[in-house]
């Protein structure tokens, strides 16, 4: 795999400008030494501020120095549909952001634009000049004040490499913070990518910044390098040395703060070198406190399973069988050809018949499919409010059953009050056009509660991918 797969780079954009390929196609094999002085720079180390969470309690949300009175604007490209962090800093710290993203829309934003504090454009963040994307060089030009400190938070999927060996020193100078997901660091043993783009990008950027904190997304796993266990997918915070206190504040990783990118997979932890500026005590301490705050969690989530499992499975899924026949052959299905909206359309898996998710038919595959995302959702609109006596959704059976783990089901009149009506829990998938272990399609009895939407979500990192939704009129 090269990086123009890997990093989703299309190869002819790029013949004119940096020769990526010509750095990362190599039979060479780094040495420790290399790796080792690469990663050295990204140990953190103290700042002499407190570190501060903003954003969610989960993916989305960062640790920053304690240091954010004076920064005019965040720039935020890649914000998928959810603006947790740029809320916060605008409700709190008065502070703008400028983001981007061309897979989604102002209108599919969890939190309506804050007027006057955020600014979105509907484009990528990259170098190749398309009409489609933005230059991180000119987007920085749109802060009002020229000299004023700024801050970068950047999770875009590979494509951060690019865009910052592309930014000017001077616009690299004015961050004050940067937060950064840095992906394929299951690379580094490629020495023309170890040295040829990793070791560039991290130069440019120890030149006037030190990384204060390092927290591993729980998402992909390990590679080990020699005595160095680095995480595939990492989150860094960068601190421009001239902010700098001489006052020492302990650092601990992970921190107090810190929380999984993924709930439902176990905590990933730093050990080793990553810890040489680190309180060890401390940092063990929270690592043992976050386990097993997350054992007790899944342990919770077994229990509510198992009491589920000592009622009779084939005797619900049976009622459930004969309910959803009957409401098929005597009630009407108002959801036929209705339109809905979802956070994403996957371009790997679009769906080639229009409303397919709604067309009464249930396939066994997928009616609609999202991108790879964080608390995907699709949301079903009955155009005017309805009685509601069930509702009946088939999972897809072709693959990816286990998905709807978190699967939640909320309804609405408004678009803007939701009122959670079930909650999957991690328990046993359901079934869809046959049966799935004993399972039905998942039937949902309303007696006649009155909804207009029908929002469908999942509450982690994942696809969203389903079969059917039926909808019966009491």
């Amino acid at each position: 795999m090269n990086l123009f797969d890997h990093f989703k780079i299309t190869r002819g954009l790029y013949d004119n400008s940096f020769p990526f390929e010509k750095y990362y196609n190599s039979d060479n094999k780094s040495t420790s030494e290399d790796i080792t002085s690469a990663l050295d720079i990204l140990i953190p180390k103290p700042c002499g501020h407190a570190l501060i969470r903003i954003g969610g309690k989960g993916d989305g949300g960062y640790l920053l120095p304690d240091d954010l009175d004076g920064i005019e604007a965040l720039f935020s490209p890649g914000v998928n549909n959810f603006k947790d962090f740029e809320d916060y800093l605008a409700i709190n710290f008065n502070i703008k952001s400028y983001m981007c993203d061309y897979t989604s829309e102002i209108e599919k934003l969890r939190t309506p634009m804050i007027e006057g504090m955020q600014f979105f454009e509907k484009k990528w963040l990259d170098v190749n000049g398309c009409d489609d994307a933005i230059d991180l060089n000119e987007w920085v030009a749109k802060a009002e004040n020229s000299s004023s400190d700024l801050m970068l938070q950047m999770d875009i999927e590979g494509a951060e490499y690019r865009n910052l060996l592309n930014l000017e020193e001077g616009n690299l100078k004015r961050f004050r913070i940067i937060v950064i997901e840095l992906h394929g660091l299951r690379h580094l043993a490629n020495q023309s990518f170890l040295n040829g783009i990793f070791v560039e990008v991290l130069q440019k950027i120890d030149k006037y910044f030190i990384c204060v904190h390092a927290h591993p997304n729980n998402c992909c796993g390990t590679t080990t390098y020699g005595d160095w266990i680095v995480p595939n997918v990492m989150e860094f915070t960068f601190f421009r040395k001239d902010r700098i206190k001489n006052s020492e504040v302990k650092i601990s990783l992970p921190h107090a703060l810190d929380a999984s990118n993924v709930p439902t997979r176990e905590p990933l932890h730093l050990n080793g070198k990553w810890l040489a500026n680190t309180s060890i005590s401390e940092s063990i301490i929270n690592a043992k406190t976050e386990t097993i705050t997350w054992l007790e969690s899944q342990l919770k989530k077994k229990n509510l399973i198992l009491s589920k499992i000592k009622i009779n499975s084939k005797i619900i899924c049976q009622a459930n069988r004969n309910a959803i026949g009957h409401l098929r052959k005597n009630y009407r299905n108002i959801a036929i050809n209705k339109t809905y909206t979802q956070s994403s359309i996957s371009k790997q898996f679009l769906v080639a018949q229009s409303n397919s998710f709604t067309n009464g038919q249930p396939s066994g595959t997928y009616g609609f499919h999202t991108n790879l995302e964080t608390n995907p959702w699709v949301i079903l609109d009955l155009q005017r409010a309805e009685s509601v006596l069930a509702i009946i959704i088939s999972n897809r059976l072709d693959s990816g059953v286990h998905r709807i783990r978190t699967l939640r089901v909320l309804i609405s009149c408004n678009q803007q009050d939701w009122e959670l009506i079930y909650d999957h829990q991690g328990a046993q998938p359901f079934g869809g056009l046959r049966d799935l272990d004993e399972v039905s399609p998942l039937l949902l009895n309303l007696f006649g509660m009155s909804l207009h939407y029908l929002k469908i979500e999942l509450t982690e990192k994942s696809y969203l991918h389903l079969d059917q939704i039926e909808v019966y009129a009491s």
